[in-house]
């Protein structure tokens, strides 16, 4: 996804700190954007940093960024697909720069499953096995990367049906705190596609199994700021990854909580010194009251190039802030065809729409490849008959409708050439 593939910002240490934070929606108030290298800079990351968004093509571009940077003594920020990156690491760890995070060794062990799982196995019963030999062992597998610089940089972990979800924790030196839960949602193939956040979920009992897991990993490790465990539900906790860094879940889990979880993962990885003005309690203070369900969704591309034409560009981006599902129809409404008239929003949910990460005009998205995001979410007033676990099924199945009909409306060839309504 996009929003997942962000790279990193730059802090600097002498007096009050800049960050760059290439996250959509999720802006650090009272910290002006010093630097992003990003995969993709989008037009809502180059919003938040149009003097200082740098593109770069691949992740040997991105590591000349940072070799070559002549800032001296720069905090970095990793956020998106870092850790599957040793020498990328590495640089951002490299003396006088600081790394907000873990170190290099917290991240090849978090992402050998062979290491943690292992450490797992001693205090709690349900790992999923893995395997290292050359073909699938006996039964269902799932073939997955692992360290790329290990000698096998691959391995086999055991199928398990069940339902996903995504845990996200706070560490600092001394603890590890649970933050919040949701539901997680990936496509045919295996790749993230959403997150959905809402108070029902994860159940109590799967919480304390996560808990348990989160505090081993901590004991084992110098796990810094916020993390992730992605795992599923049958009908016990059975962890698929550890994730060491703020995870694709971050802006879900900050709307629906009214947390801002950024100002925490910086402020664990100890990003100022405690006198700094950036401690204060305003600093700190909640972002918002909270919604009752947050969701957002991946826009995948077909098996076809989209150009993203002028007209498309400009649908997204008066679709990037919050609106009712009536008034983000309104610019949606062409064409006119079946996937438009299908969109039903549930009614008694004032569900509200916005999207992010929006492709820049003219650019060509590859065959598979993520388009934009779709975000949704319902203030905790707006929770009439349904539950909240009702309200979160009703939200990602709207989004799977609104997802339709974007994808019609920038495919078709009327798109070049209409207006907003």
């Amino acid at each position: 996804m996009r929003a997942a593939v962000q790279a990193l910002a730059g802090l600097p240490i002498p007096g009050l700190p800049i960050l760059g934070l290439p996250v959509p929606g999720l802006p650090i108030p009272g910290l002006p954007i010093h630097c992003v290298l990003d995969l993709f800079c989008d037009y809502d990351t180059h919003q938040a940093s149009p003097a200082a968004c740098q593109s770069c093509h691949d992740w040997s571009q991105l590591l000349a960024h940072i070799q070559a940077s002549e800032l001296q003594r720069v905090r970095w920020l990793p956020i998106g697909g870092l850790d599957t990156q040793p020498a990328i690491w590495a640089a951002l760890a490299k003396s006088p720069q600081q790394l907000l995070g873990c170190s290099l060794d917290t991240v090849r062990f978090c992402k050998t499953p062979a290491s943690w799982s292992a450490t797992l196995e001693q205090v709690y019963p349900h790992v999923l096995p893995v395997s290292y030999q050359a073909s699938s062992p006996p039964g269902r597998w799932f073939f997955k990367s692992g360290w790329p610089a290990d000698p096998q940089p691959w391995f086999w972990q055991q199928a398990c049906d069940g339902q996903l979800g995504s845990a996200l924790f706070l560490a600092t030196a001394d603890r590890v705190q649970w933050v919040g839960g949701s539901r997680l949602h990936v496509t045919a193939d295996h790749r993230y596609l959403g997150n959905v956040a809402d108070s029902a979920w994860p159940p109590p009992v799967d919480r304390a199994a996560l808990e348990s897991i989160a505090y081993c990993l901590h004991q084992a490790t110098d796990l810094r700021g916020l993390f992730g465990i992605d795992y599923v539900r049958n009908p016990h906790v059975w962890p698929l990854e550890i994730n060491p860094r703020p995870t694709a879940s971050v802006e879900v889990l900050a709307e629906h909580l009214g947390r801002n979880l950024y100002w925490e993962h910086l402020g664990a990885c100890e990003a100022w010194e405690s006198q700094s003005p950036l401690t204060t309690a305003d600093g700190m203070r909640p972002q918002g009251p909270g919604c009752a369900v947050v969701a957002k969704r991946i826009l995948y591309n077909g098996t076809a190039p989209l150009l993203i034409t002028p007209a498309g560009f400009e649908r997204l981006r008066a679709s990037q802030a919050y609106r009712s599902v009536p008034e983000w129809l309104e610019t949606w409404s062409s064409p006119p065809d079946a996937s438009h008239r299908a969109v039903v929003a549930p009614g008694d949910l004032a569900l509200q729409i916005r999207v992010a990460d929006i492709p820049w005009p003219q650019s060509i998205i590859p065959p598979r490849e993520p388009i934009c995001t779709l975000l949704a979410r319902v203030t905790a007033d707006q929770v009439l008959s349904s539950s909240c676990a009702d309200s979160a099924t009703a939200t990602w199945r709207l989004l799977e409708q609104l997802e339709m009909l974007v994808l019609a409306t920038l495919r078709s060839p009327r798109s070049a050439s209409d207006e907003l309504p």
